[in-house]
């Protein structure tokens, strides 16, 4: 009896660590390691500068961003915040709607994956100054 009943408790118990595994949220990317001054760039194309301040401490519509020079570049322009995920950062319009999002690949570098959705098109890194 107790060799049919191990089997089947032992799935259960496989089952029940998988779905509180699946139910696990990664954290955030914390907002004061990405503060700072940052270099966004579109393969083959321009570069500018860009500063990710920090907003009040748990802030959760966005960190106040200071566009720079990539003031002139078409796009990101719309860009007025940006927030953070457990992945990368977004950059977000006034409406809260993001303009590009880069997933985190490494210490300092941040990319898009694909083409991004911005009217210039391109993948674009973002590299810390």
């Amino acid at each position: 009896m107790f060799t049919r009943l191990a089997p089947k408790g032992a799935v259960l118990a496989l089952a029940a660590a998988g779905a509180a595994q699946a139910m696990t949220t990664p954290a955030l990317i914390d907002p004061a390691s990405m503060a700072g001054t940052w270099t966004l760039a579109r393969e083959g194309g321009p570069s500018c500068t860009l500063t990710l301040k920090l907003g009040e401490p748990g802030a959760t519509r966005g960190h106040p961003l200071d566009i720079g020079s990539c003031a002139r570049v078409a796009g990101i322009s719309a860009a007025k915040s940006w927030r953070v995920s457990s992945d990368g950062i977004g950059l977000a319009a006034a409406d809260g709607s993001t303009v590009i999002f880069l997933a985190r690949h490494g210490p300092g570098l941040l990319r898009t994956s694909g083409k991004s959705s911005l009217e210039v098109g391109g993948t674009w890194t973002m590299t810390r100054d």
